[in-house]
């Protein structure tokens, strides 16, 4: 008669190593290096989204960061589904002097539009509103499902002050082709971001 009294230990491992892949997904759970973890309420209701219409809601995922993803919700009427996001304390200083900002965005292949042109600005509110400056990342060819989207931040918009008080862009957009004739087309279908992470030119 077989005894279940004990486990096999290499069974025990191997399904503990196959857990934890299924879990991360592939990502990087460094959570240190994340100013948004998108993973709970209070942070999603401290979005803004600089009068384009676009809402956003809490969706739950196990293989994301927190165990949450944020649905964006365009308004179907608008080129630009933005979203804005206060920079102070210690996300700032996280910020201050990295060299990119990374936010991961997934596009349903089911979306007959999805974004394909990302930009991130900023403004300086420390007293009162000033714009600082603004980089593009364009890219028709995107994968469906995940992808991150990678800017490289200009010195301007890296070596902040400590003590001061900034607000932060991000568009998502796509255009009617051919892209060069720069038309706008107003995404209408939900989409899916997670995570806001600084990055430094020795990561990968």
């Amino acid at each position: 008669m077989k005894s279940y009294n004990s486990l096999n230990p290499f069974m025990v491992l191997l399904f503990f190593v196959i857990t934890l892949l299924w879990g991360c997904n592939g990502q990087d759970f460094d959570t240190d290096s994340y100013l948004w973890s998108m993973a709970d309420e209070t942070e999603v209701n401290e979005y803004a989204n600089d009068g384009s219409g676009a809402q956003f809601s809490l969706v739950e995922d196990n293989q994301r960061l927190g165990g949450h993803k944020v649905e964006v919700i365009p308004s179907g009427s608008s080129d630009q589904t933005a979203l804005e996001l206060e920079l102070t304390g210690e996300r700032l200083e996280k910020w201050i002097n990295q060299k990119k900002v990374e936010v991961n965005v997934y596009r349903p292949s089911e979306n007959t539009l999805n974004p394909t042109d990302f930009f991130v600005g900023m403004a300086d509110e420390t007293d009162g509103w000033d714009w600082i400056d603004g980089i593009s990342w364009i890219q028709a060819d995107l994968e469906s499902g995940w992808n991150t989207i990678s800017f490289e931040l200009p010195e301007h918009m890296s070596e902040l002050k400590s003590d001061g008080k900034y607000r932060i862009y991000m568009f998502f957009q796509t255009h009617l082709p051919p892209q060069e004739d720069g038309v706008f087309l107003p995404l209408h279908e939900s989409f899916y971001i997670d995570g806001i992470r600084m990055r430094s030119n020795e990561d990968n």
